[in-house]
């Protein structure tokens, strides 16, 4: 039984012992399998790839492997990010690891506590459950909060909004969970200095604080919008971190792929698009 016919089945209680844990296996390696499963549960269709879905899950691979402890992924809207970067990452991580913790942030806490819901639902399925046996406090049903008996759970916010009394990650060794901020400034107010300047400033004074430890993940997933919103920010060195860098342009031109990197991106590692492909391909590993 090859991987299309373990995600063909429907109910997973009735699969036989190898076939459940067959599946199991599958879905903690591959990431781009268990957005694939869970996405056909949720929304009823089969989900269609493109090509920068491998790429991007190939990168979000090495943040929960810890190769990559500071990651931007510039992208257009309308390319399943959010899906990918958000609900899968967050709904595998708990799978791969029931005791890790997320903060989730966006320019719309409506938007943020909808995903949270998303992917409580998820953890909820019978499907997920079968697998990853995992309830959810009765105390923390909200979609803003909520923890798993294991210690595990999520935090959703606006990005411009107070972050208190929750933390990314642990206090232990491995993989343990992520801050994700998934496009933390609204496009029209990409021309407000003192929107921008407030977003870029609270990503220091409060998102970053709101780590357990130095080296728990941050990702930042957007489409550009300005020279300095929070991704020019980051990649000058706005907080001091080093930054890897995956720019997935929309128009896919030998130039667009071969554009020099901004002399001013003092804090970015540049991740070429062309090694990443090349590696799917079946070339040498990319070396982070």
């Amino acid at each position: 039984m090859n991987s299309d016919d373990l995600l063909e089945l429907d109910v997973v209680d009735r699969w036989s012992f190898n076939e459940q844990r067959m599946l199991k296996y599958m879905l903690e390696q591959d990431g781009m399998q268990f957005m694939r499963y869970f996405f056909k549960l949720r929304e009823g269709n089969k989900m269609l790839l493109n090509w920068h879905h491998y790429a991007i899950d190939y990168v979000l691979q090495a943040v929960v492997d810890m190769k990559i402890p500071r990651l931007i992924i510039n992208i257009a809207p309308g390319y399943t990010k959010t899906e990918q970067a958000v609900l899968n990452f967050i709904g595998r991580g708990l799978a791969l690891n029931p005791r890790s913790k997320y903060i989730h942030t966006s320019y719309s806490g409506e938007l943020a506590q909808e995903n949270s819901a998303k992917i409580k639902e998820t953890i909820d399925s019978v499907e997920f459950q079968q697998l990853w046996p995992m309830d959810i406090r009765v105390d923390s049903k909200g979609k803003k909060r909520w923890f798993t008996e294991q210690g595990g759970g999520m935090m959703a916010a606006p990005s411009g909004g107070q972050i208190t009394g929750f933390r990314a990650g642990r206090m232990e060794p491995g993989f343990t969970g992520a801050l994700i901020n998934d496009d933390p400034l609204k496009p029209e107010d990409a021309y407000s200095a003192i929107k921008r300047n407030g977003i870029n400033n609270r990503f220091n004074n409060t998102m970053r604080s709101r780590l357990a430890v130095e080296h728990v993940p941050m990702i930042n997933i957007m489409q550009r919008i300005h020279e300095d919103d929070l991704s020019g920010f980051l990649l000058k060195g706005g907080s001091g971190d080093i930054w890897h860098h995956l720019v997935i342009p929309a128009n896919l031109t030998y130039e667009a792929m071969n554009l020099p990197y901004p002399e001013d991106y003092t804090h970015g590692i540049k991740i070429d698009l062309n090694g990443i492909l090349s590696s799917l391909h079946g070339g040498a590993p990319y070396a982070f």
